[in-house]
Order: structure tokens, then sequence, then C-alpha cells
């Protein structure tokens, strides 16, 4: 399952035509979303989301493994395991390192367009993967909940949330091989 950001969708899924991981489908991650003042994109609809994977061919049986084309291959994909997991699918992986690994790796690509069959399925809302803004203003308050802000340390700087850490997403990364690093290695930097 391959996934792009809403303003590249018709770039990426033409270029998904000409290459992609083999079997790979598209998905659209900013389906049905609005651009909101605070945040860049809604959550889609329940009923439209569900329609929208089931078209592709995706039932709630189905082991996913995304991945997009961005630096580290986590951008995109990170925001459709969210969508996946909130709307109850567990059973979702994204490939270290994405498009650009494959690449580097030198494995095959395909410029074939899988056809699957339309498949039943069935969202189960989880909104306890989700905060409001009134969540986060009580959080300010008792501190229950750490609240994280993974944008790099310039933008962090530049203002955040009170009481907000900042954990840069691209540390999570090795420079040299675009990968996640290890948890030994995470422990070693924190």
């Amino acid at each position: 399952m391959k996934s792009n950001h809403f303003k590249d969708s018709i770039k990426n899924f033409t270029s998904n035509i000409r290459e992609h991981i083999p079997g790979a489908i598209y998905v659209d991650v900013a389906f049905d979303s609005r651009k909101l003042s605070f945040i860049e994109y809604s959550l889609p609809n329940v009923e439209a989301w569900q329609n929208y994977l089931g078209s592709l061919g995706i039932s709630n049986d189905h082991k996913l493994i995304i991945y997009d084309r961005s630096e580290f291959g986590f951008k995109q994909s990170s925001r459709l395991r969210y969508l996946i997991e909130i709307y109850g699918y567990n059973t979702v992986q994204i490939l270290n390192g994405g498009y650009n690994d494959w690449i580097r790796n030198n494995y095959r690509l395909s410029s074939e367009i899988p056809q699957y069959s339309k498949e039943d399925y069935k969202v189960f809302y989880e909104p306890e993967l989700l905060r409001i803004y009134e969540e986060i203003i009580e959080n300010i308050e008792s501190k229950n909940e750490i609240l994280i802000d993974a944008r790099n340390s310039s933008e962090y700087d530049d203002g955040h949330i009170p009481g907000a850490l900042n954990m840069p997403y691209n540390k999570f990364f090795d420079s040299k091989t675009r990968l996640l690093k290890r948890k030994e290695e995470l422990m070693e930097s924190s």
C-alpha cells in the first residue's frame, strides 16, 4: 500500500503508474479531509473512509504494509497508519526506509496497476487515540499525559504548546542509512 500527500496526489498517482513496489495500491492519505485553521488535514468522514478503503480492495482481514516516498519513508505513511488505527484497524506496518530504501537496495519495481476486488471494510472508531483542544488545555494544567512536539527544533523554539516536549521527527532516523534508528541508538541519543 502506497500513501501520498493530498497536494501531490495527482502527480504521485501518475508516478505510481510508472513505478511502485509490485502489488502496491495507491491510497490518498488526505481523502475526504479538509484543511482546518490549526491542522493541515481533518479526519475523513467515517462512512466515506470505510467505503474508500473497501473500494481499493482492503478488508479488515488484510495485513497492511504501507510506504511512501518521503525522505525517511514515514511522513505520509505515519498519517495513513494513524487513520487506519483511529478507525479500529490494527494490523498495519510501515516499511522502514519506504520507497527510497527499496530503490537504494535495487529491489524490483512494477508499472502494473493491480486491480483488487471491492471488499467489505468496517470502521470501528477509536476516539481515545485523538485529543481535542479542550483536552490539551486541561492537560497543560493536570500534566496527566506527556505532549510531544515532533517538529524540528527551530520550529519548536519559535513557539509551542506550553509543556510540550520537543522530539524532532528526523532524530529518529539514521542520517546515513535513512532508516529508523535501533532502540539502542535511540536510548544513547536521549
